[in-house]
């Protein structure tokens, strides 16, 4: 049996039932308000939006997962939200971990990444588990304070315990799993554990390599990727290589703190948004 990937409104193309991830939940489960189907306008509109918040995060320190949220949600739903930029981070974090593999600190991602793949798997059972308005909630609230967390932590300074690293590591798993600033999380943890330049950039990319490879594993298990979604992802994870260097080139030219508060102004504006449309959904039975 072949299924069918429309493009655009009247031309399938015929995809082999080998090449789509079993799912025992109907598409539309996790599908919020879309044709099951993703067109080729879909893929253009996602690769756009993700060229332009992987240039914008670039030169202002934002995550592009958090400038993708508003542009994802519409096309996909919430459900898919985090597996699709679990796929696309997995491809970025690769290309980084290769430019700064001179810079990794191989320890320090054994003492953070081994124990966080665990909790990795943890978050995303508990992210399959909640239901859609509570996912909004919760990733509406951690955009709006993921302000002033990466505030805090410009000045977080770190000396744990061989424990407490695993502890904390393991946590920090956890939220990567389920929701999608884990992102922020580590770099906090990493500027506390003394890292600088090349050295976190190189050592973030390669924890975040581990972290998303059991994310995409993970969230493929439980049903939530499948091979329009990973299509989707891949998009997400190529357009962020040449945004990359583009970013570069434009950030010693352009005045970063411009650009930095109009984007947490989108982050927050898009965390309200999340937090509005998750108590419709709450209190109202048939949104």
């Amino acid at each position: 049996m072949n299924y069918p990937l429309y493009c655009g409104t009247s031309c399938p193309l015929a995809i082999p039932n080998a090449l789509i991830f079993d799912n025992p939940q109907p598409a539309n489960h996790y599908m919020t308000g879309i044709e099951t189907e993703l067109s080729l306008v879909t893929y253009a509109i996602v690769a756009i939006a993700a060229f332009a918040g992987a240039l914008l995060a670039s030169m202002s320190g934002s995550g592009s997962s958090l400038l993708l949220a508003p542009v994802l949600l519409p096309l996909i739903g919430i459900k898919a939200l985090l597996p699709v930029i679990a796929v696309g981070s997995l491809f970025g974090n690769i290309a980084r971990a290769w430019v700064y593999k001179e810079w990794i600190e191989w320890k320090l991602f054994t003492k953070v990444g081994l124990p966080a793949a665990p909790g990795v798997i943890v978050g995303v059972l508990i992210y399959d588990w909640l239901p859609q308005a509570t996912l909004l909630a919760i990733f509406g609230l951690f955009m709006i304070v993921s302000l002033p967390i990466r505030r805090w932590t410009d000045s977080l300074k770190l000396k744990p315990s061989p424990t407490g690293v695993a502890s904390g590591s393991f946590s920090f798993g956890i939220i990567a799993g389920s929701v999608p600033l884990g992102g922020i999380v580590l770099v906090a943890m990493l500027l506390g554990f003394g890292l600088r330049g090349g050295a976190i950039l190189g050592t973030d990319a390669m924890i975040s390599v581990l972290t998303n490879f059991c994310r995409v594993g993970g969230f493929t298990s439980v049903g939530l990727l499948n091979l329009q979604l990973i299509i989707l992802g891949v998009i997400i994870g190529v357009m962020t290589i040449p945004a990359a260097y583009i970013g570069r080139y434009l950030v010693v030219r352009i005045g970063v703190k411009i650009h930095t508060v109009l984007l947490d102004g989108v982050v927050i504006l898009t965390g309200c948004y999340f937090v509005f449309e998750a108590a419709r959904r709450l209190f109202y039975a048939n949104p």
